[in-house]
């Protein structure tokens, strides 16, 4: 995992997750935030916290239960770090044996998500 911060300009992001599969699994993964916009700590810790935890294989949840994951509470130190949920997920994820492991075929090529709040894009590049 790579994580950056810099003044990477008003282009309408404020956290970028790109992430790298190999084999079906997660090689490496590299969270960007951007400088370039006035926020409070807890925003930067939400987003710091939301683009890494992308980069581990974790999604968005929409259920106001605390999490860094979560949209609400992007200003409130109570969404900074992952939850329960978050770590369930992990464990869900990584808490098997590689022989055990399945995953989808992968599209050709590499493929882009992206989620729109308000003032804050987070995109997922997939690569293969």
């Amino acid at each position: 995992m790579r994580t950056c911060n810099y003044t990477y300009g008003q282009n309408g992001w404020r956290g970028l997750a790109q992430i790298n599969l190999a084999g079906g699994h997660i090689a490496w993964g590299t969270t960007k935030v951007n400088d370039s916009y006035s926020w409070t700590s807890a925003a930067r810790r939400h987003v710091m916290c939301q683009e890494v935890g992308h980069d581990f294989g974790l999604d968005h949840q929409f259920t106001n239960a605390g999490s860094c994951m979560d949209y609400a509470g992007i200003n409130d130190p109570g969404y900074v770090s992952p939850n329960t949920h978050d770590y369930n997920q992990l464990a869900s994820i990584y808490g098997h044996s590689h022989a055990a492991a399945t995953a989808a075929p992968a599209a050709s090529g590499p493929t882009t998500t992206s989620i729109v709040t308000g003032d804050t894009v987070t995109s997922v590049l997939w690569t293969d």
